[in-house]
């Protein structure tokens, strides 16, 4: 992303420690400084708001329709906590409907832009802008 055009400053949160550790072997491959922080998005916390939330949503495993529904709804009551007026979403994902519904329910946010990826399996691109 910090390629593609400037940022300020970005930072990568995952639960899982190997994806970290794997986010940090490409920052340093790029010559891009990613501020990594091996921690829960939920829990995640920060001074200021950000401009932009870049996602790969979770596939759904042993997650029951019900327990996905609900990280999705988390996932939308959050992202409010911690973007900027007019701040974008990026998200890739497989659950077209959790992430419509989200929008359909919350005024705040605009889909902007839905591109099909990997039609077979369903994942999309969603492109949501959060005005406050």
């Amino acid at each position: 992303r910090k390629l593609a055009v400037p940022a300020r400053e970005i930072y990568a949160t995952d639960i899982y420690g190997d994806a970290i550790e794997m986010g940090r072997e490409n920052a340093r491959i790029a010559k891009t400084g990613i501020n990594f922080i091996h921690r829960d998005f939920f829990d995640f916390k920060h001074d200021y708001k950000f401009d932009e939330l870049i996602t790969d949503m979770p596939v759904r495993g042993k997650q029951t329709r019900s327990e996905m529904e609900l990280f999705y709804e988390r996932f939308f009551d959050k992202a409010k906590q911690i973007l900027a007026t007019d701040g974008i979403i990026v998200m890739y994902s497989n659950e077209i409907g959790f992430v419509k519904k989200q929008i359909r329910l919350r005024p705040e946010y605009k889909l902007l832009q839905e591109t099909c990826i990997l039609d077979k399996k369903g994942f999309y691109l969603f492109v949501i802008r959060y005005i406050v």
